[in-house]
């Protein structure tokens, strides 16, 4: 299957408000020709659902979904590049997803965008799955981009989720409720690159790297940063004297530098695979077991 591509991974704005309802429309019909049955029984149905999650001892949360929402149950990681990434925020995002699809981790993104999709790629090329958080309600996913998502929605290698209604567009605070969800259902985040954003009006520093950085650290999730990351200098400190955030040694081995993470969230242990051969064997010892005075 081919790579989602970055310049058709456009989320609607308000500037394109009428076009966007258009598409909205078109895709809602889509959705549900697709929830029709399908005649490979291994396909996952792309019918927009409901489902409930739960993530530890916390309160369950309710969700919009579309896919397997038995993805949600691996371990989630997510990864930090915020808009403004570098080549070498790029090629540490690159290997952080070869290591973490490898070691069978789930990834957690938060949209569709350039940066989201860098490391959404490299999960899905290798086979491993994906759980995207969306900002905004599913009516607004542009037809071309629905086109390349359902693909692997189908294989079972992708998993939508939403709180919003189909029709409710982008928004910042929407983008911030999204991150508290994210943070939620993390296991982990791993920051590639952080960059920040000054606000004129404020001057404060912030950025939706830092926003969700923050969200994880309120949820006592575990927020993992290289330690010979390159990013603002006020970003740096904020993050590497956060409580909570563990700094990844700056070693050659791949393995070395994520055994923090490894330690702190250990991998999904993979269940015994059940076959002819392991069912003979229990018959076996089922049968010696009856014949026993």
């Amino acid at each position: 299957m081919a790579n989602i591509s970055t310049t058709n991974a456009t989320i609607v704005t308000e500037e394109n408000i009428e076009e966007k309802v258009v598409d909205a429309l078109d895709t809602q019909v889509e959705i549900q020709q697709l929830a029709t049955p399908v005649v490979n029984p291994h396909l996952v149905s792309t019918k927009a659902h409901n489902v409930t999650l739960r993530k530890g001892k916390d309160q369950d949360r309710r969700f919009f979904a579309i896919g397997d929402e038995s993805i949600a149950s691996g371990r989630l990681v997510h990864i930090i590049l915020t808009k403004k990434y570098e080549s070498f925020g790029e090629l540490r995002t690159q290997r952080a997803c070869a290591w973490l699809e490898t070691e069978g981790y789930t990834l957690l993104s938060g949209g569709l965008r350039k940066e989201d999709l860098i490391a959404i790629n490299e999960f899905l090329k290798m086979g491993g799955k994906v759980v995207i958080v969306l900002p905004q309600g599913f009516g607004t996913i542009r037809r071309e981009v629905w086109n390349e998502l359902k693909e692997y929605i189908e294989a079972g290698q992708m998993l939508l989720l939403s709180r919003f209604q189909w029709r409710e567009n982008w928004s910042m605070e929407r983008a911030k409720e999204r991150n508290l969800h994210m943070a939620w259902l993390a296991d982990a985040v791993v920051v590639s690159q952080c960059v920040s954003s000054q606000s004129a009006e404020t001057h404060t520093w912030g950025g939706g790297g830092v926003s969700m950085i923050e969200a994880a650290l309120a949820y006592q999730k575990p927020v993992f940063l290289p330690s010979l990351i390159k990013a603002d200098q006020e970003v740096h400190q904020f993050i590497a004297k956060a409580q909570g955030v563990t700094m990844l040694p700056a070693v050659a081995s791949i393995d070395e530098t994520f055994q923090p993470l490894k330690e702190t969230v250990p991998p999904p242990v993979e269940e015994p695979v059940w076959g002819e051969k392991e069912q003979a064997e229990a018959e076996r010892r089922l049968d010696g077991y009856n014949t026993e005075e």
